[in-house]
């Protein structure tokens, strides 16, 4: 499996879509929320971390400062997250950005792939229910 990017909001998908994307050996589940909380058990960090061992990872680097504070999105360290993301990607991993927001379009999941594919513009992002031209928008 080649490496790329599937930015993956839980509130869209639930637990079925999370199972179905973490099943090859080669995939790591990068949490970018800024805290790793839900309100969905499934979705806490204690129980992510449970499921997947050292395939989860939490980069609070890249979380949203202002989630819930209805500012404009702020990533809380890009430099180093980003930088994080491309060591992975790198390696061969792929990498499934998770945070809990259903719509990819108003979610800072997008800032996040937008600054990757700053750092990386080869870089290969999958979303199964958009074409490649809808994510690069």
């Amino acid at each position: 499996m080649s490496s790329k990017i599937i930015p993956f909001g839980y509130a869209n998908g639930g637990v079925v879509e999370l199972e179905r994307l973490m099943r090859q050996t080669d995939v790591y589940l990068v949490d970018i929320r800024l805290s790793p909380h839900s309100k969905w058990s499934a979705f806490k960090r204690g129980a992510l971390q449970a499921r997947f061992d050292k395939r989860y990872i939490h980069i609070p680097e890249l979380g949203n400062v202002n989630y819930r504070k209805g500012q404009p999105i702020e990533i809380s360290d890009p430099d180093r997250g980003i930088a994080r993301l491309v060591d992975g990607i790198s390696q061969g991993y792929t990498l499934v950005l998770m945070c809990g927001c259903k719509e990819y379009e108003w979610c800072h999941r997008k800032t996040v792939v937008n600054l990757l594919r700053d750092a990386m513009p080869d870089v290969k992002v999958e979303m199964p229910d958009m074409t490649e031209a809808e994510v690069k928008s």
